[in-house]
């Protein structure tokens, strides 16, 4: 009896059950947000890693005007996290099926509103099989698989465990300023975006703000941050 009290108060064992009994169920505004910006810095290095590793080029691969971030990758975390809450998280292949439809399904309509929206396209797997009108390929869901399985069963519950670790009162004005720096680059971002597409279409300023626009962030600055962005 002794032998099983100690093995089961073993502090070493059921570690990662821990973590994610401590971290995974509480999904608040602070850990979502924590984990846009997270995953969006860790999409973004992976994107620039993989860049190099195969090119040998270092080509801007952000979301926003300003920082290593791409939302992208941060979006489709938070709907990972959100989305798996229904799941059994200890039947791998439901969940690696679920993140394959749930990633490309969200590929897709993020393909179609960035097009929809800016009249631009970032991706396109035109020349790989089983694609579905060049939005999202059998390989990119498998991607978002593998992503989300990693994400909830490792990287999420190890964001968590750093969170705890910030004293309470200096999370909060951490969190506020990362806040507002995200969203006042959101904000150009989208605008700049915005008047990009116009000026591609021929469509002159008519305000200040437009003009300002037009000579902070003009055709050729915003083709370096984004080298792969197409108008259609």
């Amino acid at each position: 009896m002794n032998s099983i009290k100690k093995h089961r108060d073993n502090p070493k064992r059921g570690q990662y059950r821990k973590i994610n009994e401590r971290c995974y169920p509480k999904i608040n505004l602070y850990n979502l947000f924590w984990t846009l910006v997270f995953f969006s810095f860790v999409g973004y290095s992976i994107e620039m890693i993989f860049q190099f590793i195969t090119s040998g080029e270092l080509n801007s691969r952000q979301g926003l005007l300003y920082g290593p971030f791409s939302q992208i990758y941060g979006i489709g975390a938070v709907i990972a996290i959100l989305s798996s809450r229904g799941i059994d998280k200890k039947n791998t292949v439901l969940l690696f099926s679920f993140y394959a439809i749930l990633g490309g399904t969200y590929e897709y309509l993020s393909s179609r509103f960035q097009e929809s929206v800016f009249g631009t396209v970032a991706w396109h797997y035109d020349e790989n099989i089983l694609n579905f009108q060049g939005r999202v390929s059998y390989r990119s869901a498998l991607l978002w698989a593998v992503s989300g399985i990693v994400i909830l069963y490792f990287l999420y519950p190890f964001m968590c465990k750093l969170l705890k670790k910030i004293p309470r009162r200096k999370a909060l004005m951490i969190t506020w300023i990362v806040f507002l720096v995200i969203t006042a680059d959101s904000f150009l971002t989208v605008t700049a975006l915005t008047r990009y597409s116009e000026r591609y279409s021929k469509i002159p300023s008519n305000s200040k703000f437009d003009v300002f626009l037009d000579k902070k962030y003009p055709d050729q600055y915003m083709r370096k941050v984004y080298p792969d962005l197409k108008f259609k």
